[in-house]
């Protein structure tokens, strides 16, 4: 396969706003996406960065192809700069019926801890989040 992967620029923004609506319709899951393409652009490529993201270019033939393994190519890559980066894990957030993605992280060696030993993924929303943050601590 024909691919680079490289660092996502700001004016990827439009394209990785794209891809996360996509992928929330792919999941059924569009009224949970609350990011605009300028908070995104901020978060990501303001002056202090919440995230760091990759992209991948594609020839146009290859475009629509699937089980080309692309993602397989992405995790690498993302597993090299985390380890460069001092990281010790990577934890993705899968819903449980997307077995594609699942088989996928399994055969490159990641861990279920919903299974065993047994975690639970929790979310503070915006209002739980804006009071929790009004709260004093003790």
């Amino acid at each position: 396969m024909d691919c680079i992967i490289r660092p996502a620029e700001a004016a990827d923004s439009p394209q990785i706003m794209r891809m996360i609506r996509e992928l929330a319709e792919y999941e059924k899951i569009t009224h949970l996406i609350k990011l605009t393409e300028e908070a995104l652009l901020q978060d990501g490529f303001g002056m202090t960065p919440w995230f760091h993201c990759l992209v991948a270019e594609l020839p146009e033939r290859e475009r629509s192809e699937s089980g080309r393994g692309l993602g397989r190519l992405l995790m690498i890559r993302v597993a090299q700069e985390g380890v460069k980066s001092g990281c010790s894990q990577i934890h993705l957030s899968v819903l449980k019926w997307n077995s594609p993605a699942i088989g996928l992280y399994r055969s490159l060696g990641a861990e279920n801890l919903t299974e065993e030993p047994g975690y639970q993924v929790m979310s503070f929303q915006e209002e739980a989040l804006r009071n929790l943050a009004k709260e004093e601590p003790h």
